[in-house]
């Protein structure tokens, strides 16, 4: 794997920066004309933000550049989170997106920031925090983790949101689970966890492989669009990528881990795939966000 971008940032780079991250890359809004995207905070903040097109003049010459713009905030007043933000997921068309966070709820808003519902432990969600969530491709199911190691799997299949359903509960790590993500075509899912194990479930919740590698929690897990790389950052200061392509989990294979002087010098929270998988993106606590030539799997080639 090559380094061909390297982002230094002299403020602290908080956790919230990796999200950021990880947003930009894998939860933007590219069902509409305009591709929105959402982020949170700790303070329990959730803004949405809108791409615009400006003009600048650089040596005499004028280009077109994108930046993105606050488009929606929402806070407590608007039945927003009392807690940290930890995880947000668009759904399959972009109309919606939901939220996971340290008040141990879940909330569905609109594409414009609108409350649409919110899952407390009194519609059988979960009794601590919630740390990751994520929507199947399909946008007919999601998952969301805790900090007891617990997983849930939603039906979100109606149009009605009133009418969705839980479909199982089971205990899927030993420590929090961190991060969550579908495959390509929503047959299974990867959670990451601080039991240093990242877990491979199908769409039902049945246990397929445990994949150890990692030597301290996990925090992020992402598979590139067509399914064939899961990449993982841990607080080992570790990227590691395996090759999915077989359809056999137990023959998926590491591709390569980036770490020592290759890599970063802190803790990865967070990793993110461009939409053909050619670029993969990592922030980290040590205030780099860094982006990655991942167009040849070959590892002898020195590209991945």
């Amino acid at each position: 794997m090559t380094l061909r971008y390297k982002f230094a940032q002299r403020a602290n780079l908080l956790r919230m920066t990796a999200i950021l991250l990880s947003l930009i890359l894998l939860a933007s809004n590219t069902s509409f004309a305009k591709s929105y995207l959402a982020s949170g905070d700790m303070y329990g903040t959730i803004k949405i933000w809108e791409p615009l097109t400006v003009v600048v003049r650089d040596q005499d010459k004028k280009h077109k550049k994108t930046i993105f713009a606050c488009k929606k905030t929402i806070t407590k007043k608007e039945k927003g989170h009392k807690g940290t933000t930890y995880s947000v997921s668009w759904n399959q068309d972009g109309t919606a997106f939901i939220s996971g966070s340290r008040d141990r709820t879940i909330k569905l808003w609109d594409y414009e920031g609108k409350h649409k519902k919110t899952i407390s432990e009194k519609q059988k969600g979960h009794k601590i925090a919630v740390h990751s969530v994520t929507w199947n491709p399909k946008g007919t199911r999601f998952v969301s983790g805790d900090s007891y190691g617990n997983i849930k799997i939603w039906d979100a299949s109606d149009k009605d949101p009133k009418k969705w359903k839980l479909i199982k509960t089971f205990k899927g790590h030993t420590g929090r689970v961190y991060s969550l993500v579908w495959n390509h075509d929503g047959t299974m899912f990867a959670s990451g966890a601080w039991d240093l194990t990242i877990k491979i479930w199908d769409q039902d919740g049945k246990h397929i492989r445990t994949i150890a590698g990692h030597t301290d929690k996990v925090n992020s897990v992402a598979w590139n669009d067509d399914g064939t790389m899961l990449a993982s950052g841990s607080w080992d200061k570790t990227i590691r990528i395996l090759d999915t392509s077989d359809r056999d989990p137990k023959k998926w294979k590491l591709i390569k881990a980036i770490s020592g002087k290759e890599g970063h010098t802190s803790t990865i929270y967070a990793v993110a795939w461009n939409h053909n998988g050619t670029r993969l993106a990592s922030g980290s606590f040590d205030k780099t966000i860094r982006i990655w030539d991942t167009s040849d799997k070959d590892p002898r080639n020195g590209n991945l």
